[in-house]
């Protein structure tokens, strides 16, 4: 039966996702999701910069502007917690995300 343990057996296996990659994704390596971090931090420094103007020139903002500002923020927060940030930082995100709420 060492045949079929060798198979099916998990006993030497090592998990995907772990070793050097010290993230909590099971296909992904930590330079994706640091790459996907910069690209969300893009994002928020954009939103940002385009609700300002808008405020500026008199208008305001719509619901659907909150909804997404609160996903991008819901998205930072998932990659935080993927790259094995301590919880407290992946909590201030997300009670950033339900500010507007």
């Amino acid at each position: 039966m060492g045949f079929f343990n060798s198979i099916f057996g998990n006993a030497k296996q090592q998990e995907k996702g772990s070793g050097d990659n010290n993230t909590r994704a099971q296909f992904k390596d930590k330079r994706y999701f640091e790459g996907e971090l910069n690209r969300i931090n893009t994002w928020i420094d954009q939103d940002k910069e385009d609700d300002d103007a808008l405020l500026a020139k008199g208008g305001h903002l719509q619901p659907f502007q909150y909804r997404s500002s609160f996903g991008i923020l819901q998205n930072k927060a998932d990659v935080l917690y993927v790259l094995m940030q301590p919880v407290e930082k992946v909590k201030i995100v997300f009670e950033q995300a339900l500010d507007d709420f």
